[in-house]
């Protein structure tokens, strides 16, 4: 992933079990062109338990014929190699990879509501079967830093200017909150103790320094502890504490998404200070928080 462009390229696994009995077609969401020349993704090839298997590619869905139907409760892994440009487009409502430069720093994210993420990966687009947890490598220039769910396990330099970034969580995510962003940030972490427990949990924020919002967005991470604080007492403790939770700030003024661990903020959206529209007082902060107890 590029932080100057909305073209990706990788592969997915997907591990799973058949639940039902004799199970023949596998399949799977991901755009095949929904503006030409600009948003549209291409499957390379596929397998099936590490062999390679035919496939079609057609009304945004990956359909994965098996030569032999699997058994009930059979495990079994998917491997999707493809490729394509999610450019976000107004037929998607805004969904997709977005590209923006602020303050001189590009940045390349992804912005999903329920339909956004078959736009730039392929995956099983139903809120009751949750993956019980994702790992994301991430391979961009040396020069930028990535944010995504979970914690940054590994970061290794691959010695042609690029490096790849493992981020892991092992929390059950809904599919519409698998999220990336990548550029030149700078990287603002602390631990927050709860007060009267011994549980401490990591705070990750990528920030856009030398703008006129960034003395506003400090002011709303100190804000952050103590809205962390207020929610452990009113819903019980911080549902992904073992990980961590935070922002990554993009060019839009408004935009917010509550990606699971760390919020996708937009540069007007993380402001606690009232200096925008006062009645709104913390709302874009507290708002995309919450949604970690309430979904």
């Amino acid at each position: 992933i590029s932080n100057s462009s909305t073209v990706i390229s990788g592969n997915v696994t997907i591990n799973a079990q058949a639940k039902a009995p004799g199970l023949d077609t596998i399949v799977f969401d991901l755009i095949d062109t929904i503006v030409r020349n600009f948003t549209f993704m291409v499957v390379d090839s596929v397998f099936v338990n590490g062999v390679i298997n035919q496939f079609q590619h057609q009304h945004d869905l990956v359909f994965i014929p098996l030569i032999t139907a699997m058994p009930m409760n059979q495990a079994f892994s998917v491997q999707i190699y493809y490729h394509g440009n999610g450019h976000e487009c107004s037929l998607t409502y805004g969904d997709g990879i977005t590209n923006r430069t602020y303050s001189g720093v590009p940045h390349t994210f992804n912005l999903n509501e329920l339909y956004g993420p078959k736009m730039w990966f392929p995956l099983k687009q139903v809120l009751t079967d949750k993956p019980d947890s994702v790992t994301f490598y991430i391979t961009t220039d040396s020069t930028n830093k990535t944010g995504s769910n979970g914690l940054l396990v590994s970061r290794t330099m691959l010695g042609n200017g690029k490096c790849k970034n493992k981020w892991v969580t092992h929390y059950p995510i809904a599919y519409y909150l698998i999220s990336f962003v990548v550029g030149p940030y700078e990287e603002n972490t602390h631990y927050y103790k709860i007060p009267g427990t011994q549980d401490s949990i990591y705070m990750q924020n990528l920030l856009i320094h030398d703008n006129v919002y960034y003395p506003i967005h400090l002011k709303a991470l100190e804000k952050t502890d103590l809205i962390m604080n207020f929610y452990c007492k009113q819903y019980g403790m911080y549902p992904f504490k073992n990980e961590k939770y935070g922002n990554s700030i993009i060019g839009i003024g408004w935009a917010g998404m509550e990606h699971q661990t760390m919020c996708t903020m937009g540069l007007e959206l993380l402001d606690t200070t009232m200096t925008d529209l006062g009645f709104i007082y913390c709302w874009g902060n507290a708002h995309e928080f919450a949604h970690h107890w309430f979904g």
